[in-house]
């Protein structure tokens, strides 16, 4: 599917459990939306209702941003929104949006309901901000290392915890946002490899170790400024780490969190 001119592209699975293939059909691959769109805006979404979404051809948006929200298979394709925004998870208004998420591993590692996106699937995306999760998505296991090579800011956001269950560093990206609901790095600490960080964690323990130098402060995420540090149980180990405008407070920093 092409679109050249003004409007963005969005398809959506209505019907419950049905599966989307984005491929090639009479000459035509993938979904591709050009400079005059939708500048800046939405410009490709794609929906299941909990079905699965497999992309085996070129997803492109020019200027906009690209949201897939479905159980999600980068099988042989691309996602391409330049230095916008891309998200993934599942589709939060779907019958049962309940996508556990793990990262470095396949999908249904832990059960049919999970979302698995490996470190190769992660190299497919190009983009300056890569969302997994949302504000009500559950956990975030980590079970194996992801160095998304074409992505600058990593945001990884769910209403549970984020768990590390892989052994060595888990995480390396120039820019990394966590917003959690109740822990980061409860069990095992994560490790990264980052060198800005912000988080908010409303509950539970925050518990991360980063290799080289680590500034802690804004992170450019979905709604501009994410300028969030706060934890009540913090744990942070690293070689040099340079804090920017915070106060000490339950043991972490906090700060307001958009």
């Amino acid at each position: 599917m092409e679109n050249a001119s003004s409007g963005g592209v969005r398809i959506i699975e209505g019907a419950t459990g049905r599966n989307l293939v984005i491929g090639t059909v009479d000459g035509i691959s993938g979904i591709y939306s050009g400079p005059a769109a939708n500048a800046g805006l939405d410009s490709i979404a794609v929906e299941t209702n909990d079905g699965d979404l497999t992309v085996n051809g070129a997803v492109k948006s020019v200027l906009g941003k690209i949201f897939l929200r479905a159980q999600i298979d980068l099988a042989s394709g691309t996602i391409d929104a330049g230095s916008n925004f891309v998200f993934l998870a599942d589709d939060p208004d779907a019958v049962a949006s309940a996508l556990s998420i793990d990262l470095g591993g396949a999908d249904n590692t832990f059960g049919v309901s999970t979302l698995g996106l490996t470190d190769a699937e992660l190299d497919t995306i190009t983009a300056g901000v890569l969302q997994i999760g949302h504000a009500g998505s559950p956990d975030i296991t980590i079970t194996g290392e992801i160095m998304p090579a074409h992505v600058s800011t990593l945001d990884l956001q769910t209403s549970g915890a984020i768990f590390g269950s892989h052994t060595g560093n888990d995480i390396t990206v120039t820019n990394l946002a966590l917003c959690t609901g109740t822990s980061i790095g409860d069990v095992n600490p994560i490790e990264t490899t980052v060198s800005n960080l912000a988080f908010a964690n409303t509950a539970g323990v925050f518990n991360l170790t980063n290799y080289g130098s680590l500034t802690i402060g804004a992170v450019d995420g979905r709604h501009g400024q994410y300028e969030c540090l706060y934890g009540r149980d913090t744990h942070l180990r690293g070689q040099h780490f340079e804090r920017q405008r915070r106060e000490l407070l339950f043991g972490g920093w906090r700060d307001h969190c958009q």
